[in-house]
């Protein structure tokens, strides 16, 4: 669960990144280019752990829940790189 809501929150600053975009300028904008290579990076171990995690969970129902909410997010996440 902790990896798939870390996964949800990388997709928010994700696209908080790409509304302040914009707005910035210089140095900032550059900051902001390299904010989102980590936050994909993040993104990146935050899905590869949690699917790993998945295999192992026994409650069925549970699992389902989880496999379906990371198939959402990660179908945000196509939107927002």
């Amino acid at each position: 669960q902790v990896q798939v809501q870390l996964a949800l929150l990388i997709v928010m600053a994700l696209r908080v990144n790409d509304d302040l975009e914009p707005l910035a300028s210089g140095s900032v904008k550059n900051d902001l280019n390299v904010s989102r290579s980590l936050l994909k990076g993040a993104y990146e171990g935050a899905v590869s752990t949690c699917e790993i995690n998945l295999k192992y969970l026994q409650d069925p129902k549970r699992k389902s829940e989880l496999t379906q909410e990371l198939a959402r997010i990660q179908r945000e996440f196509k939107q927002v790189v």
